[in-house]
């Protein structure tokens, strides 16, 4: 809070290196085994419990195929800050 009772809104530096762990997403598919290596079945799921359907259905189709639920995790992480960077202050315009 500012002195005035307001929520400062600036952003802050973050250091290099730090994971941005709001930012992780996680998404499930079905793969199957075939020619030797892993290849996508499924288009991607939100949910585990999405992708054991989706599963259980390819599994009645094709029986004879090997297959395995896969998570599929984004994690950003901060690289480098430019030389300087610092939070603006109030006021300032972003350009």
């Amino acid at each position: 809070m500012t002195t005035q009772g307001e929520t400062n809104l600036a952003p802050t530096v973050t250091p290099e290196g730090t994971e941005l762990t709001d930012r992780a997403t996680r998404h499930f598919r079905v793969e199957g085994f075939d020619a030797g290596g892993w290849m996508p079945l499924s288009s991607l799921s939100t949910t585990q419990a999405e992708a054991e359907l989706r599963l259980n259905r390819l599994r009645a189709r094709f029986p004879s195929i090997p297959m395995r639920i896969v998570a599929e995790a984004t994690v950003h992480t901060v690289i480098r800050n430019s030389s300087g960077q610092t939070p603006p202050t109030e006021g300032d315009q972003v350009t």
